[in-house]
């Protein structure tokens, strides 16, 4: 007997994330080269397949699949998940050594995560995801927020599945290149642009290098990574508005966080004491 079939779907930016639920048995084939796949599996099973490997996930799993050049087919059974199509674009943004495989993009070479520690780092980024951000009104309404909760996911993916790009080694290209004109290249470019939702390869760009060069350039002269000092800049800004608001006027700290992508609250309110010595309300309404 076949039960009801249920679907939420939430579209962001370079992600879909759907809240699903099939009351019944179904076959289907995917064939899209352009995303890759992760799903946290409540009940139900669903058995895929792609180039001639085929696997079953049941509740607690972490479903996972790039479906590169072949196509996917398989079968869904009373299956509740939620599942995120992330555009493999951001994938390859994420990557710590995307350059290195520019030429081939961002390729998992399994679907089975190096431990359960590792499929936990993917389960808390789904639902971080869901929860935190896209089933916010306010942090929903920041491409920057949604783009960043994004790539964590995609740093999750990264972490948790094995990939061909973490798998590469460094090249002396990279490593000759991780300069301090770099670095002061790439800081100009941040600082000119950290409003905008500035991904890896921007940067890197801007500065004339790889993105692996970048991250060597930040890590020797700077000793943080570039998506650690964008954040110290838009913290910054943050600060400066909170300076200038007017809280009367219907200014939270909650949008002006969620304005510079900062999706927690409480997390925000830390770095800031951290950095100004007093909590963001502090500054809203006396400064």
């Amino acid at each position: 007997m076949k039960g009801a079939t249920r679907i939420s779907r939430t579209v962001a930016d370079l992600l879909v994330l759907d809240e699903a639920a099939y009351g019944c048995a179904f076959s289907f084939r995917f064939e899209s080269e352009g995303v890759i796949i992760a799903a946290l599996i409540h009940a139900g099973s669903v058995t895929y397949g792609s180039g001639g490997r085929e696997d079953t996930h049941t509740a607690g799993d972490i479903a996972f699949l790039d479906p590169g050049p072949h196509p996917c087919a398989g079968t869904v059974r009373n299956m509740q998940a939620l599942g995120v199509v992330l555009d493999r674009g951001l994938v390859q943004d994420a990557a710590p050594a995307g350059a290195a495989q520019a030429d081939r993009g961002v390729r998992f070479t399994g679907r089975t995560p190096h431990s359960t520690a590792a499929a936990q780092l993917v389960r808390a980024a789904l639902l971080f995801l869901r929860d935190g951000v896209l089933a916010n009104p306010v942090a929903r309404a920041s491409p920057l927020v949604v783009s960043s909760a994004g790539r964590t996911l995609a740093h999750a993916l990264l972490t948790a599945f094995p990939n061909e790009v973490l798998e590469a080694e460094p090249a002396l290209t990279d490593t000759r290149d991780g300069s301090r004109a770099t670095l002061e290249r790439a800081a100009r470019f941040i600082e000119d642009n950290a409003h905008r939702d500035l991904r890896l390869a921007d940067i890197a760009r801007a500065a004339r290098v790889t993105p692996r060069a970048l991250q060597y350039a930040f890590a020797r002269h700077a000793d943080c990574s570039p998506y650690a000092h964008l954040r110290r800049v838009r913290l910054a800004r943050a600060h400066a508005e909170l300076k200038a608001a007017d809280p009367g006027a219907g200014e939270t700290v909650g949008k002006t966080a969620a304005r510079w992508g900062f999706t927690h609250p409480g997390r925000f309110a830390t770095a800031y004491r951290a950095a100004y010595g007093v909590a963001p309300s502090t500054t809203l309404r006396f400064w």
